[in-house]
């Protein structure tokens, strides 16, 4: 699907085409046999966000992590950089990219279905964390997306934890089974499906 911003308006809009019956469709790219290529629930949930009557503003941040919830998201691209420079090698940097990072947090708006991430506990030292190994409602959306892209030769993986898991100063997030089990005994991946992040 061909997305676009108006430059006046800053209104996020989707190309159409017309189907056999005349109606305006969204125009989707198609592979050489003519089947429709990217993710079909990625697509889905753009087109219902965009259809909606009510406006979901999008930030630039840099004071916050990358946000969305009610009509508002912030995306801090300093974050999302990390995110991509992390990735390994052995997966497309786009796993954790703006595309995805974008589509997360719509998810969390009212826009985007309100979904949720998993519920924090509270540590004996005061901080909250995801317990490792845990999804949730978005994770599970996300994995959908990116299980659509690996059955047409993409390499996403499938994110097995919300939560991170620090390895000798970094963050790891597990982006395969194998790697959640190595990642929880202490032991770095080396190229397996991991998101690294700081």
């Amino acid at each position: 699907m061909t997305t676009s911003v108006d430059p006046n308006t800053g209104q996020l809009t989707y190309a159409t085409t017309t189907n056999k019956k005349g109606k305006p469709v969204a125009q989707v790219a198609t592979d050489s046999n003519g089947k429709q290529i990217g993710s079909k629930a990625a697509r889905k949930k753009l087109m219902k966000a965009i259809g909606n009557k009510k406006t979901l503003n999008v930030f630039a941040s840099s004071k916050t992590n990358s946000v969305g919830g009610g009509l508002q998201m912030n995306l801090n691209s300093g974050q999302i950089n990390d995110f991509i420079k992390g990735t390994s090698s052995d997966l497309d940097s786009r796993t954790m990219g703006f595309g995805m990072t974008f589509l997360h947090e719509l998810t969390h708006t009212d826009i985007g279905g309100n979904l949720s991430d998993p519920q924090t506990t509270t540590l004996p030292n005061g901080s909250k964390v995801v317990p490792f190994g845990q999804t949730g409602a978005t994770v599970n959306f996300m994995n959908t997306v990116r299980g659509q892209l690996n059955q047409q030769g993409g390499n996403f993986g499938t994110r097995t934890s919300y939560g991170k898991m620090p390895i000798n100063g970094l963050f790891y997030v597990p982006f395969s089974t194998k790697s959640s089990g190595l990642i929880q005994r202490g032991i770095v991946p080396a190229t397996e499906r991991v998101e690294t992040t700081k």
